[in-house]
């Protein structure tokens, strides 16, 4: 990575901590399309599949920040999903406290060992290799979720992909920040 590459990141990182979030009633199938939009290039090139859920789904959010995690989820799934992956899963289900979205993909996985520490500033999986990166996405991620009175977090099944989560509280209005 360059250095331009790297200060905007840590750049990124750092507005995603410090920014208060503005929360509004956000259609979350705009923001699984508009992510599906700026992967399609490389979606298509690779012959990778999507899904994402067909209702109508709504929290309140944080709209760029919520864009931005899924982003990096999907980002983290096409560069580190390998040669092998064929389909990207975007996942909605909430419990009584939280909205929880996932990004799911069937490519080769990360150590058991890695699912809590690549949350980690400047962290990353043994899995990653050689494959260029920064170690910042999934802390911008994890950031985004406490700001949001949730957390992020990783399912693997090393060989077999990795699902990763984001819950956000459904206690968030404007007034409670």
């Amino acid at each position: 990575m360059n250095q331009k590459a790297a200060i905007e990141f840590v750049f990124i990182y750092v507005s995603a901590k410090e920014v208060p979030l503005n929360i509004e009633h956000v259609n979350l199938n705009e923001l699984f399309d508009i992510t599906k939009d700026m992967f399609s290039t490389k979606l298509l090139a690779r012959r990778i599949s999507w899904a994402q859920p067909e209702n109508i789904l709504y929290a309140d959010v944080d709209r760029l920040s919520i864009l931005r995690v899924i982003r990096i989820f999907v980002d983290n799934a096409l560069k580190y999903g390998g040669d092998k992956l064929s389909e990207i899963r975007i996942g909605y289900e909430k419990s009584d406290l939280f909205h929880i979205i996932s990004v799911k993909d069937d490519g080769i996985g990360i150590g058991k060992n890695d699912s809590e520490k690549i949350f980690w500033l400047f962290s990353r999986s043994v899995t990653a290799g050689n494959i260029q990166g920064s170690g910042l996405g999934l802390a911008i991620a994890n950031g985004i979720a406490k700001k949001h009175k949730g957390r992020a977090w990783a399912d693997t099944d090393s060989g077999k992909g990795v699902t990763f989560f984001i819950s956000v509280s459904k206690d968030l209005s404007p007034t409670k920040l």
